[in-house]
């Protein structure tokens, strides 16, 4: 069995609790679409600074809910 790089992250909270994403989403639904590409591309330019191969997978990030 390999070791993680990564440990995963896990955040339990009700449905009721504010919703940190939605306030992220409003904030980029307010920014125009060259905002947008340009934020990529320096999100896009960092990975490649530290993998050294634009190629190399990203981890994925799961969010599972439990509704009642």
């Amino acid at each position: 069995m390999t070791a993680r790089a990564i440990a995963p992250v896990v955040r339990k909270r009700h449905l009721d609790e504010v919703d940190e994403d939605a306030e992220r989403r409003a904030y980029w639904v307010g920014r125009t679409i060259e905002e947008r590409i340009l934020e990529v591309e320096q999100i896009r330019r960092m990975w490649i600074e530290q993998t050294g191969d634009p190629d190399a997978p990203m981890a994925r990030v799961v969010q599972r809910r439990k509704l009642r």
